[in-house]
């Protein structure tokens, strides 16, 4: 599959002399971590990208990297879009936008090239695999592509580039944003989520279960999970089994109501080798979702601030 951060790392290259290899070097391996499908970015990720670039990047650098980026976001996620309409169709589908892109990219590496070769044919064993039905391999683990896989990908996309944006304005200023959690609730919320599907058993019963993630620092983040129930009794049996996972049996549960939902809470803190992490859980049951909330930190005065955040930043409107 082609690389979707492969033109922004070239375009980073190109700002810095060879007498700076190691500044280039600590920026590429920073723009790696960013533009990871599951990577994330903080303050201090940041703060430590622009160390020593002050001065370096001017308004044509920037311009030149913002069309870098675009191009190889919509070309990643045409590719995906044609995986999904591919597995709907149950045929090998390239939309006419992924195949005018591709010829984009043949122009840009050369269209007989090795890699330019490589890549597309990356591009048909994906899209045949998907049609196939049979797994893929990346480091030696299997994986089959299916719609939630495409769809967890698509959003990795969406996550990764809105990441690089910030990590590319000089300023560190996280705007709130319009988040879908579901078709019910709406999050507020400063950073990019990422969005995890797995199928898990709930009162005997395979059910999806889709997980939003944010990573705050290097000591912090939030969850929110989202799983179909009608059973409202289920926000103190959601508070044990999320407090079982993490090796806490006995949880104190605060019942309450959350915007008229039976709601559920519950303040934890666990031990590890690098020290205390206190976790705030709240489970929030509709008409037909269970969703839980969780903020995690390595100190509760944060655990609490970001579950208060979120709280008073979600919507729910059934």
């Amino acid at each position: 599959m082609v690389k979707f951060f492969l033109l922004c790392l070239l375009s980073i290259t190109l700002l810095f002399s060879k007498s700076e290899q190691k500044l280039k070097e600590e920026k590429l391996e920073i723009i790696k971590i960013v533009m990871n499908t599951e990577g994330f970015i903080t303050e201090s990720i940041h703060k430590e990208f622009w160390n020593g670039l002050e001065g370096k990047l001017n308004p044509k650098d920037f311009k030149f990297l913002d069309e870098m980026i675009l191009f190889s976001q919509k070309l990643q996620q045409k590719i995906w879009r044609s995986v999904l309409i591919s597995l709907e169709k149950n045929i090998h589908y390239k939309s006419d936008r992924l195949k005018k892109l591709i010829k984009i990219a043949e122009t840009i590496y050369g269209k007989n090239s090795k890699q330019m070769q490589e890549n597309i044919s990356k591009i048909d064993n994906i899209i045949n695999l998907a049609v196939e039905k049979k797994p893929l391999y990346i480091h030696g683990n299997a994986t089959y592509i299916t719609a939630d896989k495409a769809n967890e990908v698509l959003s990795g996309l969406s996550a990764a580039f809105e990441r690089i944006e910030l990590l590319l304005d000089p300023n560190w200023n996280p705007q709130y944003k319009e988040r879908k959690i579901s078709d019910e609730v709406k999050l507020l919320w400063n950073l990019p989520l990422t969005k995890k599907i797995e199928n898990i058993r709930l009162n005997n019963k395979e059910k999806k279960l889709i997980t939003y993630t944010s990573t705050i620092s290097e000591n912090s983040m939030i969850a929110i999970s989202v799983i179909k129930s009608n059973t409202k009794k289920d926000t103190k049996n959601c508070i044990k089994g999320a407090s079982s996972q993490i090796g806490v049996s006995n949880p104190i549960i605060i019942d309450s109501y959350f915007q008229s939902y039976p709601t559920s809470k519950s303040l934890l803190k666990i031990k590890d080798t690098n020290g205390a992490l206190f976790i705030n859980l709240v489970c929030i049951a509709t008409n037909t979702n269970l969703y839980t909330i969780l903020s995690l930190s390595d100190n509760v005065v944060d655990s609490n601030l970001y579950q208060s955040d979120i709280l008073k930043n979600i919507i729910f409107m059934e």
